[in-house]
């Protein structure tokens, strides 16, 4: 039990960065211990330990505050061998407006049980000028445990800055078991639109369940952008998984951060994946990726995505993916683009390259119902090469659907609205417009 306060210190260096070689800089098991505050001089620069910089564990509370951690107030290098952080045991956490960089492992790493952790307003992977990368050699934040993790808030108030983790196969935040919140945050990126890339920027793996990624588009989107491949990568995943209300790729302050190859990729999935969402402000802008901005190629599950702007925004600026606007290419996933209720509607434009398509499906059989592709509820042209292709391994496809607002309004496309080639199934073509609108 007991109140500890740490301000001011050297813990394992000291502001020119030598090794004075502690295993580990601090260790919390019990009690509630403060490091560091905003005020002035009483950050403390933990670093050079043989293990992790700051280790927790137990059921205490531990607040980290404004340290510079893997690097002294110099910037000159003061590298954790481990973690920047470790977060264990049952205890309470709260790490606000530090900066974690240069470790040796993850910014910051999560393995509890239990408990409840914020993490806001850090610089990981970047200098507190949000624009120097001094990259973990991991990633940013690694969450393999449970508990009620929040990471990031309000954007522009509670921002994380997430960064520089591009070294192999790094990642911004990785989660292998959890089901933590991560909102209003930049990832590869900070609020000028700088390239800060992270191999891929968000990493769903075997054990991430009931993920929330973003919210409410004004006040809790994630901006996630110059990955070097994907934005968001979801491997595999239990439970039901939100990505809403996000940039990915496009910061709605007008700067270009096209990820690498996709913003979305889905390759597999065992629960239920919502790409956007029917309430108010939940639709993600996905633009400017170098290939795709939703690839679906899950086996198993469901994957919906409602409501989103692909290629586009809602002032219909030009954010062209490279590649499709959706790619489906399942074979046994449940896939729902678009639908009969309000705010189901996906608008998806500007996929204008050679050959490109608002939406293709070369496998498997989605339901693709109430979109408006190549254009929107005003007609205007925002064309796509081809509004939708299905081709060979496509089955049982439903393109619209009889009930009011389940017909797909594709049109001022480049050149077909529509093709059906190669070898397919059953495909259901009903209630659309085509090269017109409902007018």
């Amino acid at each position: 039990g007991g109140i500890a306060i740490l301000k001011g210190n050297y813990l394992g260096t000291n502001r020119t960065g030598i090794d004075m070689g502690n295993d580990t800089n601090l260790y919390v098991n019990a009690g509630t211990v403060t490091c560091g505050s905003a005020a002035s001089q009483e950050f403390n620069v933990i670093g050079r330990a043989d293990v992790s910089g700051i280790y927790a564990r137990g059921s205490g509370q531990v607040n980290v505050f404004s340290n510079y951690i893997g690097r002294s107030e110099t910037h000159t290098a003061a590298s954790n061998l481990d973690d920047g952080i470790s977060l264990n045991g049952t205890g309470n956490a709260w790490i606000d407006s530090n900066m974690i960089v240069g470790n040796g492992d993850d910014g910051i790493n999560f393995s509890k049980s239990a408990g409840s952790t914020l993490v806001t307003d850090n610089c990981i992977g970047i200098s507190f000028d949000k624009a120097t990368i001094a990259a973990n050699t991991d990633d940013g934040i690694f969450v393999d445990g449970q508990g009620t993790i929040k990471i990031g808030g309000t954007i522009d108030v509670d921002s994380n800055f997430i960064a520089g983790q591009s070294g192999g196969g790094d990642t911004g935040i990785a989660i292998n078991d959890g089901s933590p919140t991560i909102q209003g945050n930049y990832i590869g990126t900070n609020n000028a639109g700088t390239d800060l890339s992270n191999d891929t920027n968000v990493y769903l793996l075997a054990g991430a369940d009931n993920v929330t990624i973003g919210g409410d588009y004004t006040l809790t989107r994630n901006v996630i952008g110059h990955s070097t491949s994907i934005g968001i990568f979801v491997a595999v995943s239990s439970g039901t998984t939100n990505i809403k209300g996000n940039d990915i790729g496009y910061d709605s302050g007008g700067f270009n951060v096209g990820n690498g190859t996709d913003g979305i990729s889905v390759p597999s999935s065992g629960g239920v994946i919502n790409i956007g969402g029917t309430g108010a402000n939940e639709g993600n802008v996905i633009g400017l990726s170098v290939d795709d901005g939703i690839v679906i190629t899950a086996t198993s599950g469901t994957v919906n995505v409602l409501g989103n702007y692909i290629g586009t925004n809602s002032t219909n600026a030009v954010l062209r993916n490279t590649g499709d606007g959706i790619e489906v290419g399942t074979t046994g996933a449940t896939v729902n683009i678009g639908g009969g209720a309000a705010g189901s509607a996906n608008f998806i434009c500007w996929q204008d390259g050679v050959a490109d398509a608002g939406i293709r499906v070369v496998n498997g059989s989605p339901s693709i119902q109430g979109n408006y592709i190549g254009t929107n509820a005003a007609g205007a042209n925002l064309g796509n090469a081809v509004g939708v292709v299905i081709s060979t391994g496509a089955d049982n496809v439903s393109l619209g659907g009889n009930a009011a607002g389940e017909g797909n309004i594709v049109g001022t496309s480049d050149s077909d609205d529509l093709q059906v080639s190669g070898t397919v199934g059953v495909v259901n073509i009903k209630g659309n417009w085509f090269g017109t609108n409902a007018a």
